[in-house]
């Protein structure tokens, strides 16, 4: 097995412990995500992905932050305290997403074209685009952040399944025991993230379906 493989489960087991951690609504979830984007730094450089590499960057600052906010501060659920509140988009704030989305996805373009080896620039500008968009859209506490995260994590889906490569020595352990087809995708170095980020597209189903069902629109 590959570094990047092992890597690949190390940081899958990592991101389910973070999200039972948050979905508990503790301050060691931070820690957590501080590990898991530590982990995925090193499999995205490796894959030539350097804006999701920047993106892992920033959310050990935002990671950073949340711990100092939490530590030795009692955690009120939003959900507990007084329902799910949110906002529902107007022409004007469609209007500043999509203005925000191509500014960011054509910076980042033109850096990873000209100052890159990226072999994917478009791809991994789109799917860091949209991260950044909804990260800066949670805040705001808008229903629409489900449909971008949704879009973002099948981005994140479809680019992985183009960046992963077979890992040469799981793929012969593993030939002998089952069909080669098999063997083929289980041995893929980024089938880990790619199982990730489908959890993730199934939770942004569901934290939109949450809301609506469970929540109240202000505004």
């Amino acid at each position: 097995m590959s570094l990047i493989t092992f890597l690949g489960y190390v940081g899958l087991l990592i991101s389910f412990v973070y999200l039972y951690l948050e979905f508990k609504q503790r301050t060691s979830m931070w820690v957590f995500s501080i590990l898991c984007s530590m982990v995925y730094i090193v499999i995205f450089f490796s894959k030539q992905l350097y804006a999701d590499v920047g993106f892992s960057i920033f959310n050990i600052c935002i990671s950073v932050w949340g711990l100092m906010q939490w530590r030795d501060r009692k955690r009120v659920s939003p959900e507990t305290a007084a329902g799910i509140e949110y906002k529902v988009l107007d022409l004007r704030g469609w209007a500043e997403l999509i203005t925000v989305f191509v500014v960011v996805y054509a910076i980042l373009y033109v850096f990873l074209e000209k100052c890159t080896d990226s072999p994917v620039p478009g791809y991994d500008s789109f799917n860091t685009a949209l991260n950044i968009v909804g990260t800066w859209i949670l805040g705001r506490k808008v229903i629409e952040v489900w449909g971008v995260w949704f879009v973002a994590n099948v981005a994140s889906v479809l680019l992985y399944v183009m960046r992963s490569n077979v890992d040469g020595t799981l793929y012969e352990s593993l030939s002998d025991r089952m069909p080669h087809w098999v063997a083929y995708v289980m041995a893929q170095d980024m089938l880990s993230s790619v199982l990730l980020y489908v959890v993730y597209t199934l939770a942004s189903v569901y934290g939109f379906c949450k809301w609506l069902r469970c929540g109240v629109r202000m505004g």
